[in-house]
């Protein structure tokens, strides 16, 4: 079994996922995780330290954790526990990516699956670069994604989501934000127990992103010398309609 350590400072607890967990590891698109691999294997060499951010319940990890020296981290410890379960070789932490002073000579850092958008807001944005820049390697690089503005206002726009099994009922219903560039989302599910009965829960979560120079900005402004923005995983140019931004950061 993986290392498994608490290391939590709690700077963002409404990023925590509590009891969506578990429904978010069977909903959530399985097919990404290869095209997130991928987009690391362009720029790491073999056995790199990476340290994951919002690793979730560690399906990439799981992918990562072949060819580097991973770090699998999330601040939910409910998203921890399903990762330590699939884990053979990564270390496993509980960490908020505003306070990573418990790492150091990091090779790569990656945060995916628009987890920056959770932070509430710039300043915490900024403080999670300046974190990342200050714990890489001096030619260490920093891999992330973020929802486009495209997505959040057109993407999302009255956006609703529907999934129902025998065990299982699931609604997701987006709704615009008060701050701009941001969305509100709430999550229903009604999850059967081992007794027979349902148990109902919702969530809100709440994203928000920023003009795609203010990215680049923030940055420069931490110290990153070298900044790419590309669409589909590195696949592609960035367009008006690209729904999500993939930056490759390099110190």
């Amino acid at each position: 079994m993986p290392h498994f350590m608490i290391f939590l400072h709690g700077l963002v607890t409404n990023m925590v996922y509590n009891r969506f967990a578990k429904t978010y590891d069977i909903l959530m698109d399985k097919s990404l995780y290869p095209k997130w691999k991928s987009y690391v294997d362009r720029v790491a060499c073999k056995q790199d330290k990476l340290l994951e951010l919002a690793c979730g319940t560690g399906e990439l990890s799981v992918l990562l954790e072949h060819d580097y020296a991973v770090i699998a981290s999330d601040i939910s410890e409910d998203m921890l526990l399903l990762a330590q379960e699939k884990l053979t070789k990564s270390e496993i932490w509980q960490v908020d990516m505003c306070d990573l002073s418990a790492f150091n000579q990091i090779d790569i850092i990656t945060c995916f699956a628009d987890s920056i958008c959770y932070l509430p807001d710039e300043e915490h944005v900024k403080c999670a670069f300046h974190q990342v820049y200050q714990t890489l390697t001096s030619d260490g690089k920093y891999l992330f994604d973020v929802h486009s503005i495209f997505q959040i206002v057109e993407g999302f726009a009255q956006y609703t989501y529907h999934h129902v099994d025998e065990h299982m009922v699931f609604v997701w219903e987006s709704f615009e934000g008060e701050d701009p560039y941001s969305v509100e989302h709430e999550l229903t599910c009604c999850q059967e127990l081992e007794n027979g009965t349902y148990e109902r829960y919702d969530e809100i979560h709440y994203q928000r992103t920023y003009p795609l120079e203010l990215y680049i900005q923030w940055l420069k402004q931490v110290g990153f010398q070298r900044i790419e923005v590309t669409a589909d995983f590195g696949q592609s140019d960035i367009t008006d309609q690209t729904t999500r931004w993939f930056f490759t950061c390099y110190k």
